[in-house]
């Protein structure tokens, strides 16, 4: 897997996303997210911590 270093600003959730309820902001779509997958999300972010 090629790995990439890109900005957080470049990051955009989609709303349409079919894993999350449909929403109207990205903001909605981020508070669903963290709702829902919660834990995987600490996960993520340790993951991120931990290799950069």
């Amino acid at each position: 897997m090629k790995r990439e270093t890109i900005a957080f600003s470049k990051i955009i959730l989609s709303s349409e996303n079919p894993r999350l309820e449909a929403s109207f902001s990205e903001e909605e779509t981020i508070s669903k997210m963290v709702a829902d997958q919660k834990e995987k999300l600490i996960e993520l972010a340790s993951d991120i911590v931990l290799k950069t």
